[in-house]
């Protein structure tokens, strides 16, 4: 018999499972104060790949809210967390969620 069939089969993989880039509100403060992203313009994926605060977008960013925001921020991303979105606009910005259809 061949190893394969051998073997027990473990466990499930979802093919359809989407993965994020996970990004804290932290790193894209730093990153503004820094002067890689300019705080007056739309803040989206490429954006934070080219200013390389990202390594690669996976299905998209996700945006997580350890740290605060001081900057007015328009953020555009594929999904964040209440704390996330909440913070944002207590420091006078925008968090904008995209949806994929």
């Amino acid at each position: 018999m061949p190893i394969y069939r051998r073997l027990p089969k473990r466990g499930f993989k979802n093919p359809f499972k989407k993965e994020f880039t996970v990004i804290n509100l932290d790193v894209i403060q730093e990153a503004v104060s820094a002067g890689k992203v300019d705080a007056a313009k739309e803040i989206n994926a490429e954006v934070l790949l080219k200013a390389g605060v990202i390594g690669k977008v996976l299905d998209g960013v996700r945006v997580l809210a350890r740290g605060k925001v001081s900057d007015k921020l328009t953020i555009k991303v594929a999904g964040a967390s209440k704390a996330a979105v909440e913070a944002v606009e207590k420091a006078g910005g925008k968090l904008e969620l995209i949806s994929d259809k």
